[in-house]
């Protein structure tokens, strides 16, 4: 018969149906079971342990309960004699119970003792939607004594039963972000690649493949050196003649099947009254100036005599003035 002690030595006890019917009606007092069971309310274990009772007496849906409603719920069984209401104040005898408003009551028996707990691991890697993931490069797991071991899931879970109670982490290989070490910048100046990333050992490759934005195919490859967790590289637009001295640019970081993707870095050009702004409109306008490194060299003045030939009535001196940056400014 299970039974459940109460605070003030009173035990409510479910009873079976040949015990329920050996208690006598008279010995059920609504007001005075309603008044002992609201001394709990509050109480976390005394109501855990109501809650418990009135589970076992086949009670449904007592999540959804609140003290109130469980403390109501049980009344209500003691007078269907479901549960039996005893009080220890009253004389027993070795073994026995005698509830109020009975004589004597069958003998208490002694719950068996609990099972021996076993603790069990569960993990589970999924997707948003639910679907299991499945990661090649596998996981490792740290457990309470710090050991570790590596392994794979199965169908996106790792379960384990018997295993030692404690903190286990489970560690997967990932890149956790790639970005541009700055949101713009202009042609002929570097830019880092920034990725980081968890689970990979020092000296790992990170190959990072840069496209322009609107592009398939990458328009140059680099590569960076994993150490503790992060990867650098660096990289420049370089304008060609003919090219736009502007561009759209995002990369994308890869460490073996692990992927990871930027945002975008724009390019633009330099102010048309910076020498670097005459050279790089002069270029995408067909006309080779050299580099662009803001020195009037003989390459770009030829590259300016060259244009104000072909756009009269500038003057031919292979000087960059207003009138020849107004005009590379609307070419």
């Amino acid at each position: 018969m299970r039974e459940i002690q109460l605070d003030d030595g009173s035990r409510l006890v479910r009873s079976t149906q040949s015990e329920a019917a050996g208690q006598s009606r008279s010995a059920v007092d609504p007001s005075a079971i309603e008044s002992t069971l609201r001394d709990f309310k509050g109480d976390a274990v005394a109501m855990a342990d109501l809650r418990l009772l009135l589970w076992e007496a086949g009670v449904s849906g007592l999540d959804g309960m609140d003290d109130d409603a469980v403390i109501h719920e049980a009344t209500h069984l003691v007078q269907q004699r479901k549960v039996l209401w005893v009080d220890l104040v009253a004389p027993v005898k070795a073994g026995w119970t005698t509830p109020v408003g009975e004589t004597e009551a069958a003998p208490v028996e002694e719950p068996p003792p609990p099972p021996e707990e076993t603790h069990k691991l569960h993990f589970e890697f999924v997707t948003e939607t639910g679907d299991p993931i499945e990661d090649p490069a596998g996981f490792t797991l740290i457990k309470p004594d710090g050991s570790k071991e590596e392994g794979k899931l199965s169908k996106g879970k790792l379960e384990r039963s018997g295993v030692e109670p404690g903190t286990y982490k489970m560690k997967f290989k990932y890149i956790e972000s790639a970005a541009w070490s700055k949101s713009s910048s202009h042609p002929e100046e570097y830019v880092e690649l920034k990725v980081t990333a968890k689970g990979f050992e020092d000296g790992k490759s990170v190959k990072l493949k840069i496209f322009d934005r609107h592009g398939i195919k990458p328009i140059k490859e680099v590569e960076g050196k994993l150490k503790g967790g992060a990867a650098t590289a660096s990289w420049k637009y370089s304008q060609k003649v003919g090219d736009p001295p502007r561009g759209t640019f995002m990369f994308e970081a890869w460490i073996g099947d692990k992927f990871a993707e930027s945002g975008t870095l724009t390019i633009d050009a330099h102010p048309v009254e910076d020498l670097k702004g005459v050279q790089e409109r002069l270029k995408s306008l067909g006309y080779d100036p050299g580099a662009i490194d803001g020195v009037m060299g003989p390459k770009t003045k030829d590259a300016v005599k060259a244009f104000q030939e072909d756009h009269p009535p500038l003057a031919v001196d292979g000087i960059p003035g207003p009138n020849t940056q107004r005009a590379l400014g609307e070419a």
